[in-house]
């Protein structure tokens, strides 16, 4: 080793620098999150219809209605009748005062017909606003005013038509084509939606999510498979990119110091990245027949706790267990040359990780960024941990010529801890359980563990691993601190991600224990 080199060696290993390490990054990023605060609206930051709604507040002075018209108008927000119905029940006044304030304002006669229409309040009559979107040139808003009125007398198809309209007359209709979409399918007009697919005005609008359902539908199976691709990455930004980079660099590090690489063995360094970019095709995968299994056999979650429990265990655990090993067999063959059981654990783990952090994202989108410091901590490790051994135990019958009994046994327990696990979690009859998943995922961790000590060389890393899971966790944790800082303030950022870090503690304790050890 050079100096530099023992130097990171000797303070990797140090717990006390390494403390003082994790509270500088988490201090740094806590300041940062201060004055990202500072520059934000959190403290006013809410849903878009509630912060409409605060405009009518009675105890205010009246405000004038043109701007907040003009607002509602700009914003198309298809639910705000109902929610200013519920409203105007709560307090009759609240009629009232909306009709005497559009009254008031400078806005045409037309154009006071198409608000009371957006804005809840009893239009002239419906024939005036059929009217206007007959009209040359037709009012904007007039279309969108009209399919408000069908939504609310349940005429969804129709709504869907007008909408439709209003988005091929003014391109700045983003959300009337969105809306019209939406509606058509909802209510299954397929054709419909063909016809819109190759509409321009509708392409931006068109998502992958619509070609999706309309393959399906078809029972094009090759388009399915084609759009479901893109259709992860469609809605992606920076802000579930940068957690899911950091969260799979730092266990790819980990899976690299595991097999003591060294920097001049690139080759099975571009092994392990192939086998994340086969763990993310294998989550598309894993999707796809999802999708075929739902159609074609009408396989999909039950109603009751068995019929949960049957898709959990032989449909969750049983498909993505099954699908990750099979696109591990590219790999396998090259472990097979090198007849080296360490390095056929950590590329099978590599493609638990590709699945993984391709899982990490539709969650990302679907759920926010803040549930990446649990997903970092389970649902990444527990992939890596069941791919690598099922791997592993599929290698030992192909390099050693033993009997298979050990490997499908071997499999058929990862499935059913997967199926546990899962089924633990989400299954609401099983929620008073949910606490025994943890234990389910330390019992797995533990077993790869095990496996893993016994096939590590006696080589040393220059940098520690616990080192490696502290300057990975920390930046994770620091990240989110400034981002949640944006929209929930830094006390709010504090208490959600601190609540989070304290319901894991025992999880980071094993992973620092384990990590210590090796």
């Amino acid at each position: 080793m050079t100096p530099r080199q023992r130097r990171i060696y000797e303070l990797s290993r140090d717990n006390a620098f390494l403390t003082k390490a994790s509270l500088l990054i988490l201090g740094s990023c806590l300041l940062i999150g201060f004055v990202v605060s500072l520059f934000s609206n959190h403290e006013d930051w809410m849903p878009q219809e509630v912060e409409s709604l605060e405009l009518y507040n009675l105890d205010a002075p009246p405000l004038p209605l043109e701007p907040q018209v003009a607002d509602f108008l700009d914003s198309e927000l298809a639910d705000l009748p109902w929610i200013l119905e519920l409203l105007i029940q709560a307090d009759p006044d609240k009629s009232t005062l909306l009709a005497q304030e559009l009254a008031a304002s400078s806005l045409s006669e037309d154009e006071k017909t198409v608000a009371k229409a957006l804005l809840g309040l009893p239009a002239e009559s419906l024939k005036k606003v059929v009217a206007l979107t007959q009209a040359t040139p037709t009012l904007r808003y007039a279309h969108y005013a009209h399919a408000v009125w069908q939504l609310q007398h349940g005429e969804e198809v129709s709504a869907a038509r007008a909408l439709e309209q209003e988005g091929l007359l003014f391109p700045e209709a983003v959300q009337a084509r969105e809306l019209a979409l939406y509606w058509y399918l909802e209510t299954e007009s397929f054709n419909d939606l063909e016809r819109l697919s190759t509409e321009p005005v509708f392409q931006n609008e068109f998502s992958y999510f619509y070609r999706v359902e309309l393959a399906t539908v078809r029972n094009e199976w090759h388009k399915v498979l084609l759009y479901l691709m893109p259709y992860s990455y469609e809605h992606l930004s920076w802000t579930e990119t940068i957690p899911a980079i950091i969260v799979m660099l730092t266990w790819f590090l980990l899976c690299m110091q595991w097999a003591h690489l060294q920097s001049r063995d690139v080759k099975f360094m571009l092994q392990a990245v192939a086998g994340v970019l086969l763990g993310a095709a294998s989550a598309v995968m894993t999707l796809f027949v999802v999708i075929w299994q739902k159609e074609v056999w009408g396989f999909y979650q039950g109603e009751d706790l068995l019929g949960n429990l049957i898709y959990y265990f032989a449909g969750v655990g049983l498909r993505e267990e099954f699908i990750k090993l099979l696109f591990f067999t590219p790999l396998l063959w090259i472990s097979l040359k090198s007849r080296d059981e360490m390095r056929a654990l950590i590329l099978a783990s590599c493609v638990g990780l590709g699945f993984a952090v391709e899982e990490n994202l539709s969650y990302y989108i679907s759920y926010g960024t803040e549930v990446s410091i649990g997903r970092f901590l389970t649902a990444n490790f527990f992939h890596m941990s069941a791919t690598g051994l099922c791997g592993l135990a599929l290698f030992r019958v192909l390099a050693h010529r033993i009997h298979w009994d050990d490997m499908l046994y071997l499999f058929l327990i990862v499935v059913c801890v997967h199926g546990a696990y899962d089924s633990l979690i989400i299954i609401p009859e099983l929620s008073d359980f949910a606490i025994f998943s943890l234990t389910i995922y330390v019992y797995l961790c533990l077993y790869y563990f095990n496996e893993l000590k016994s096939l590590r060389s006696a080589g040393r890393n220059i940098l520690s691993l616990k080192a490696s899971f502290l300057l990975g966790l920390c930046s994770l944790v620091g990240l989110l601190v400034v981002m949640q800082s944006w929209t929930l303030g830094l006390h709010g950022a504090i208490n959600m991600i601190g609540f989070e870090l304290t319901g894991l503690g025992i999880i980071i304790y094993m992973f620092m224990r384990e990590f210590d050890q090796a």
